[in-house]
């Protein structure tokens, strides 16, 4: 999802080849590049040939396709839409060129997903659509409706033409199914952030863009152990320091003779929040905090399944850091990433932990068969508050690009931080690892 908590794959993109992308969606009259690689095309595909379909819209306009609905031009454009037609060329369309007229209702143009706020920031941004066929209407009425209405008979007493025409039209209104998400391209850092974590769909999304020009290959989190999501959750652990570790212990305890709605929560209103939401914090090398939180996994043994745990209190329980079993280690969890600032209350300081971002971290973090790293349930919770403060210094609305470019920038931010906390955690060197190319197309690799 959007600007909200959501899994997303990202996979490299070639920096140099910018230009390319650039002058495919050069806009002349019907561009070809981007209306064959267009969801409208994709539609009309699926509606009239029962086809499943990839497209794309532009950011701005998600539904843009939905906004032709003339039949007849529908029906038009179906029929140079065929199999042994299915990149058309300016002298196979009928009369002056029937694509020149359909520039409304696909982007046609590079600032239909051109995401950058100025020239330097080469950003972009589309919705992936995935269509296939499903009527959900029923069919055989659609035709004898149309039959009524047109030639007054019923649609058996049409002859071959006229049932023909009938069928058309019924076709062009089809009902189709669609799934679709955002993706993201940084043309300066050479990354492309899809919102899925299917192996099949972010294929697609490669053979859209390579379609453009762009140039994608594969990225994965390396940082030298492939067991580095347990190792870093487990430094989380080991680092809580004893005043949260004597809280946290007190509110396990509590919950196993009362409810939540019963326990009386504590006067530090800090303090609160961490006990009821986090079972194990700690101040990283790099000055930031982290936090963990459910749902989570914990194993107890080397050998044994993990057992998962929907609150804080269960995870400490398990963990037992109040006198740690040796092999007890924390699998995977919800990791909060925080910086601590003070604030000023009629002259007196406090401290404030404000959340970063947070992200979901356990074993599978790369998205092998697809050539991308995965960035799952990741979140940054003050993205509104911040978006609606610049509306409201503003004291006006901001374009949607404006929208796609601030997440696009979080995003960025928060990849940058997760790598700085990594790899000074685990002590291992930041130019090395992080987000790298997958040992098959680099020379890097990832020792165990």
């Amino acid at each position: 999802m959007l600007f909200g908590k959501g899994s997303w794959s990202i996979f490299g993109l070639k920096p140099e080849s910018l230009m390319k992308f650039k002058l495919s969606m050069v806009q002349t009259p019907g561009n070809l590049a981007l209306f064959s690689v267009s969801q409208l095309k994709a539609s009309l595909i699926t509606k009239f040939q029962n086809k499943a379909t990839v497209g794309i819209n532009p950011f701005a306009s998600p539904r843009l396709d939905e906004t032709l609905v003339d039949p007849l031009v529908l029906q038009a454009v179906g029929k140079i839409l065929d199999p042994d037609n299915s990149q058309p060329s300016a002298d196979s369309l009928p009369g002056k060129g029937l694509i020149d007229q359909l520039v409304d209702f696909y982007g046609a143009n590079e600032a239909a997903f051109k995401i950058g706020q100025d020239d330097q920031s080469h950003y972009y941004g589309f919705w992936a659509v995935f269509n296939d066929f499903d009527d959900v209407t029923d069919v055989a009425s659609k035709k004898e409706a149309l039959a009524y209405t047109n030639v007054s008979r019923p649609y058996k007493f049409l002859n071959k033409e006229e049932k023909k025409g009938v069928d058309s039209f019924v076709q062009a209104t089809n009902v189709l199914t669609r799934k679709q998400f955002p993706v993201l391209m940084d043309f300066i850092e050479g990354r492309v952030y899809a919102a899925t974590t299917n192996v099949e769909e972010v294929g697609w999304v490669q053979s859209l863009i390579e379609a453009l020009g762009g140039e994608c290959f594969s990225l994965c989190w390396n940082f030298d152990n492939v067991k580095f999501p347990s190792l870093f959750l487990d430094a989380i652990r080991c680092g809580t320091k004893p005043v949260f570790l004597k809280e946290m212990e007190a509110r396990a305890s509590e919950l196993t003779r009362f409810t939540k709605k019963e326990i009386v929560k504590l006067d530090d209103k800090i303090m609160e929040k961490i006990v009821s939401n986090y079972f194990a914090i700690t101040e990283l090398e790099t000055g930031r905090w982290a936090a963990l939180k459910g749902p989570s996994k914990i194993k107890l043994s080397a050998s044994g399944d993990p057992i998962t745990c929907a609150g804080p209190s269960e995870a400490f329980a398990l963990l037992g850091l109040d006198s740690p079993w040796d092999n007890s280690i924390p699998a995977a969890a919800t990791v909060v990433f925080q910086e601590l600032t003070s604030k000023f209350k009629k002259e007196v300081e406090y401290q404030v932990r404000n959340d970063l971002f947070s992200l979901v971290l356990d074993d599978n973090v790369n998205l092998q068969d697809a050539g991308a790293a995965l960035l799952k349930g990741f979140d940054v919770p003050g993205f509104k508050q911040d978006v609606m403060r610049q509306i409201k210094e503003s004291k006006s609305e901001l374009p949607i690009a404006k929208y796609w470019d601030t997440w696009l920038r979080k995003m960025r931010g928060a990849i940058a931080i997760y790598i700085d906390d990594m790899t000074e955690t685990l002590k291992i060197d930041k130019q090395a690892f992080g987000l790298k190319k997958y040992e098959s197309e680099s020379e890097e690799a990832i020792t165990v």
